[in-house]
């Protein structure tokens, strides 16, 4: 997935884990050290919400989950 948000613009992010079934059972995160993204870490059939202070330097940065590291997002500054 791609957002693209003014510079220093606060973020709700919305993680939702949808793995609850079989083996599926897998927790999830979401974290992005260049921005100042803390991990936000999401078991099965959890939703974490966490408001992010944005980010001020504009620039395309990617984002994604440390334990499935195939899962990425990309977002970028303007």
């Amino acid at each position: 997935d791609k957002i693209t948000i003014p510079a220093g613009q606060e973020i709700l992010f919305v993680v939702y884990n949808s793995d609850t079934e079989g083996d599926m059972q897998e927790d999830h995160n979401l974290v992005g050290p260049e921005l100042g993204l803390r991990e936000i870490l999401v078991v099965p059939g959890q939703t974490v919400r966490r408001l992010w202070d944005g980010y001020d330097v504009p620039g395309t940065y990617t984002v994604g989950c440390t334990i499935h590291p195939w899962i990425l997002m990309e977002i970028t500054v303007e």
